[in-house]
């Protein structure tokens, strides 16, 4: 496709096919949403419903035509290198389904047609709907089957140390990238939770049942962090202010839910100590916050904080979420790593596994205590306080 009015006709002829034989999708709830076209890279057509997005992308220098199947974060396509684990190719999935059947792609060399273009965009559209029906009612059971078997693209990150944020500048950037971020580092601790839980080396009857079933994942911005709280779904929630009583915010029960849910929310007036105290349903579970603009770094819990009666040994009161962590905002890139999440997720499960020993550092920091990690005091002028880190529109 070396000449130029050959790339035209192409690129003109794959958007008409395109439009043409997947306006089916209109079934499930899709909408056209975006036609973009790139003088040097190619041209990308993509639907997308509240749960689903699928992009069809006629790529010129690699002659060839992708169908990418993307789950939304809070109704938004995510960047695919911030959040790899949500999305696929459809070949990946019709491959898992049926490992006999091949999707047609050109020889490198032999260019494609306006005729190739038809006949392969009738195949790949007969395919989604035939193998991606569940993804397209936003059932994604398939996308944690493929997270395991496909070596996706990782964010790069700095190893165990957080590069620590200290302009505004890049405050701002880093609050663009959050919800992607989160939603791939939990996508991937709970897909290595779950597989760690079918070791067959795992004293399954003694795990907790905070560490099952899936979990609402809710990230509140507030005026100097963040917090994130995993509540199980089938939990209803309700955060109401703790002056006048009047509800925040309030999650429904979701009996036998086949995915996890994540949800946003800014609270730009409240500090972080406010804000888990209501998330602790007004209890004071010990998070020792630094107030107004003093960074204090990153700390939580792995498990429910629980409160018990010294005289009758009694459980009194235990955290409606199972797993909490809060951040200021210097250190809000502790989301980027994915690594930390699979480690985190096989920390979880090993005081389950048979015959473990248990080590010097497990001795020196309880199980259910996630460390803090301590902040540079050099930094604390260089960074304006305020701001809501997610936008509500």
């Amino acid at each position: 496709m070396s000449d130029l009015h050959n790339i035209s006709e192409v690129r003109r002829t794959f958007i008409q096919r395109c439009l043409k034989r997947f306006s089916y999708l209109t079934r499930y709830g899709c909408e056209l949403v975006s036609i973009d076209e790139d003088s040097s890279y190619g041209v990308e057509v993509t639907y997308k419903n509240q749960t689903t997005a699928v992009t069809v992308s006629l790529e010129d220098r690699e002659n060839e035509i992708f169908v990418y199947l993307i789950r939304l974060v809070n109704g938004v396509i995510p960047d695919y290198l911030d959040a790899p684990s949500r999305w696929f190719y459809l070949d990946n999935l019709v491959k898992l389904k049926s490992s006999s059947v091949t999707l047609p792609q050109k020889e490198f060399g032999n260019w494609l047609t306006p005729a190739d273009i038809d006949h392969f965009l009738k195949v790949y559209a007969e395919s989604l709907e035939e193998y991606g029906e569940d993804v397209l009612y936003g059932d994604f059971s398939a996308f944690s089957e493929l997270n395991r078997l496909i070596d996706r693209p990782r964010p790069s990150s700095s190893g165990n140390d957080i590069e620590l944020i200290t302009s505004n500048e890049e405050l701002e950037a880093q609050k663009k990238r959050l919800a992607p971020q989160i939603a791939e580092y939990y996508d991937t601790y709970f897909s290595e939770l779950r597989s760690q839980l079918q070791r067959p080396d795992v004293f399954y009857e003694a795990i907790p049942e905070y560490l099952k079933g899936r979990k609402r994942i809710i990230s509140i911005g507030g005026e100097d962090g963040l917090a994130i709280a995993h509540f199980p779904t089938e939990l209803e929630f309700t955060m109401s202010r703790a002056d006048d009583g009047s509800t925040l915010v309030k999650y429904p029960s979701v009996i036998n839910a086949s995915e996890d849910f994540y949800e946003f929310l800014q609270l730009p007036e409240m500090s972080m100590s406010v804000i888990v105290t209501l998330l602790s349903e007004g209890e004071d579970i010990g998070l020792e916050i630094s107030p107004e603009d003093m960074p204090w770094g990153v700390g939580g819990f792995n498990a429910p904080q629980q409160s018990v009666d010294t005289k009758s040994g009694e459980l009194v009161w235990q955290a409606p979420w199972t797993r909490l962590i809060c951040a200021d905002l210097y250190h809000l890139r502790y989301w980027e790593d994915v690594e930390r999440a699979v480690r985190e997720a096989k920390e979880d499960i090993e005081p389950y596994v048979r015959n473990l020993e248990i080590t010097n550092k497990e001795q020196e920091y309880p199980s259910h205590f996630v460390q803090w990690v301590p902040p540079e005091p050099q930094i604390q002028r260089e960074l304006t306080v305020g701001a809501g880190l997610f936008s509500t529109t």
